[in-house]
């Protein structure tokens, strides 16, 4: 790949930055995948409405082909269509530790029609590694603009449009030919990469509309949805200035998505359990809030939480922290989680009952996000907490 810069050598001539760019074609990966002998029976190619009781209520959702979308897309499509809802996955990442700036960008591939506990099995090699985005530099470029032309590359890789859009044949593990159209479902990430793909700023949520000074707010917001972002988007770039291109905090980028059939890329986003609930909502918000609801001091503060938590009953199912939390310096997913469960008992009587109701309320939606299987039961306690 060749960039084009807008700085000029000592010639006086704009500056080319040649880029490597590996990858596979995404189709081959796909057909890989179905015809993978290995998973001949762990696929699955219809909808299917899982039920707990004979009445047809409980329903279950638990595969990507028991969930409503797969339903929806399938009444769009022809009659002998089958769907490949595709699952990408991205994370740059840093190689080197201790000195150096070296960076890979992997993408990877998979497809829904795999079961998850095969899926994400390392050793079922069911993740395919689509390709090295370049982790750039772009010297060439004026610092202004480095930023969006790093993130322009990477939305220059347009896969999967007019298979989406035709279908293709492939042959699947069962032998049967079918007629498939791969169609982007989800794409895994985290929030900085959320925010990359979904082109909006890194201080807003790539899902709504919410305006970053008011995260804090009880008003519900607009979910973001791809035609409106996609129309603001092309209005900016032939120059109307659009108002909502800085109200939506959106960045100057023509997306890979916006030719993808049947795809909503605001709604493909999978949340990060890690960072944006653990560490995020719960760590760096919700224990910090309930914290400060004492009336003690900060120092007195965390001597009442770590005695509390040295005093509590073993249990084991539940993490004891013998020394208290606030020593602990080097936080972990399972740290955050373990700490989450037993939150709530060390707050009761030390802040207004209301703090303990919504902490609670918060640390159950937590709880219910790492269900494996949901019934409508548990999405609507969700939906309540």
């Amino acid at each position: 790949m060749t960039v084009e810069g807008d700085e000029l050598d000592a010639k006086g001539n704009k500056k080319v930055e040649v880029l490597e760019l590996w990858h596979r074609d995404p189709i081959e990966c796909i057909a890989e995948s179905l015809g993978n002998p290995s998973f001949e029976h762990a696929q699955h190619f219809k909808p299917r409405g899982v039920f707990r009781r004979a009445d047809r209520t409980g329903r279950e959702y638990d595969e990507m082909w028991t969930a409503n979308w797969w339903w929806e897309i399938q009444d769009l499509l022809p009659e002998d269509a089958t769907i490949v809802p595709i699952i990408l996955a991205s994370d740059k990442t840093q190689l080197s530790t201790f000195c150096g700036d070296k960076q890979a960008w992997p993408v990877y591939i998979s497809i829904g029609n795999i079961k998850k506990a095969i899926r994400r099995q390392p050793s079922s090699h069911a993740m395919i590694l689509l390709g090295y985005i370049p982790a750039l530099k772009l010297d060439c470029i004026s610092k202004a603009r480095r930023q969006f032309q790093a993130y322009q590359i990477f939305h220059d890789l347009q896969p999967l449009v007019k298979a989406g859009k035709d279908g293709v044949n492939m042959v699947c593990t069962d032998s049967w030919l079918r007629w498939v159209f791969p169609l982007l479902a989800s794409y895994i990430a985290d929030y900085p990469e959320q925010c990359l793909v979904s082109c909006c700023r890194e201080n807003s949520c790539p899902s709504c509309l919410c305006d970053p000074k008011l995260r804090a707010a009880r008003e519900a917001f607009n979910l973001r949805t791809q035609s409106e972002i996609f129309r603001v988007l092309s209005e900016q770039s032939q120059g109307l200035q659009p108002d909502e291109f800085k109200e939506w905090n959106l960045q100057p980028i023509n997306p890979f998505w916006a030719d993808l059939p049947h795809c909503d890329i605001h709604a493909c986003m999978t949340p990060d359990i890690l960072h944006q609930l653990q560490k995020g909502v719960f760590s760096d918000h919700i224990s910090k809030w309930a914290a400060s609801a004492m009336e003690e001091t900060e120092e007195e503060r965390k001597k009442e939480l770590d005695g509390r938590f040295r005093t509590m009953p073993m249990h084991p199912t539940l993490r004891h922290f013998s020394h208290g939390i606030s020593g602990i310096k080097q936080w972990t997913g399972s740290e955050y989680r373990d700490l989450a469960k037993t939150f709530v008992g060390a707050l009761v009587e030390t802040v207004d009952p209301e703090v303990v109701e919504v902490t609670r309320h918060v640390i159950d939606y937590m709880e219910y996000s790492h269900f494996e299987l949901h019934t409508d039961e548990s999405l609507a306690a969700m939906e309540q907490s």
